[in-house]
């Protein structure tokens, strides 16, 4: 007596395929920032946490010595022009020779760009946002004293961000820019979010394991996810 068998008809379907990794959110800029000029902090003109604009003044350095630097330039530059203009007028009259034109000239461009030097640096007392985003931990206070080392503050992107997260290095040949992918964050429960791979670390990293980073940019919600938050990733290709 034969054995009974099952028949289906084959179809055509879609089988997922999945990669699961835990990774982490970071922004897609971070910076600490720092003074261009030394001095004393007179004005702290943001707060921690604060969404701020590029452009938006964050800080200011005093710039008392400065400006009395640029006056005193900025009259050294007319005395100059004035003595350049009298030059001109005696070149036209047979007056004086080539070289005393030639002299007075360079003496103008040399003040206007000794005062031109002194205004670059009495505006970059004004610490700016160099883009957008929300600033982070403040370091400094009112009245300290700071270098072009001395750390700011911090500033973060926060839209668009970026899930970074690493993969066994058989599976980073699967990933390419632009493939999507779906992942939860830990700190919006309960929501699936989806991004795209912008980036694969070609750098295989932890020796003996030999793992891959790739990063997969995405728009927050409003109620967006903090840099550093745990994020769990999973990488779907339709086949």
């Amino acid at each position: 007596m034969g054995m009974p068998v099952e028949v289906v008809v084959a179809r055509s379907d879609t089988v997922r395929d999945e990669i699961s990794a835990t990774g982490q959110i970071e922004a897609m800029q971070s910076i600490d920032l720092r003074p261009e000029v030394d001095g004393r902090i007179v004005e702290i003109l943001i707060r921690e946490g604060q969404e701020v604009d590029q452009g938006t003044p964050l800080f200011k350095v005093d710039d008392a010595q400065l400006k009395a630097q640029v006056a005193q330039l900025e009259a050294q530059r007319d005395l100059a022009q004035q003595a350049l203009a009298r030059a001109k007028d005696l070149a036209q009259q047979n007056a004086s020779s080539t070289a005393d034109l030639e002299k007075a000239e360079a003496e103008a461009r040399g003040a206007q760009a000794q005062y031109d030097l002194q205004r670059i640096r009495l505006e970059r007392t004004t610490v700016r946002a160099p883009f957008a985003g929300v600033v982070g931990q403040r370091y400094v206070s009112l009245g300290d004293y700071v270098t072009n080392s001395t750390k700011l503050a911090s500033l973060h992107t926060v839209n668009p961000q970026r899930a970074t997260f690493q993969v066994p290095e058989r599976f980073a040949r699967e990933l390419r820019p632009g493939q999507r992918v779906s992942f939860r964050v830990a700190a919006i429960a309960g929501r699936d979010f989806t991004g795209e791979v912008d980036f694969v670390d070609p750098v295989v990293q932890l020796p003996g394991r030999r793992w891959s980073s790739p990063k997969t940019r995405w728009c927050p919600p409003r109620a967006r996810a903090s840099s550093g938050s745990c994020s769990r990733v999973r990488r779907i290709a339709a086949r």
